[in-house]
């Protein structure tokens, strides 16, 4: 069984923005490569997926070093790989666009 709030995780967010004002359709998959030290066992789950609703995919994942890929309706981003540490907070996420330095593709805007 996976645990899926615990004392070491991080807020990641994505915001999408379509040139043509499309809502963008799909899901951000995250695939843990090497989870962080944890300061008892957990059973972090290897792989989870968020949904993009109103534009923005956002998790909480256990502190690691993830594999982030894009499945996208119409439209493909590059994978990349992504650390998520407890100083990514629900006020101060990770921002994918920030991280995998794509600001063309995706907004560096604050989670709503």
């Amino acid at each position: 069984m996976a645990e899926t709030i615990g004392p070491s995780v991080g807020h990641v967010v994505a915001h999408f923005v379509d040139p043509g004002g499309r809502p963008t359709e799909g899901e951000v998959r995250f695939d843990l490569l090497t989870p962080a030290p944890q300061p008892a066992t957990i059973l972090a789950p290897r792989t989870a997926v968020a949904p993009i609703v109103d534009d923005v995919a956002r998790d909480v994942l256990h502190a690691g070093v993830y594999r982030v890929s894009y499945h996208l309706v119409g439209s493909t981003l590059p994978s990349h790989t992504a650390t998520v540490t407890p100083e990514h907070t629900l006020e101060a996420p990770l921002n994918l666009a920030t991280a995998s330095r794509m600001d063309r593709h995706a907004s560096p805007l604050p989670p709503h």
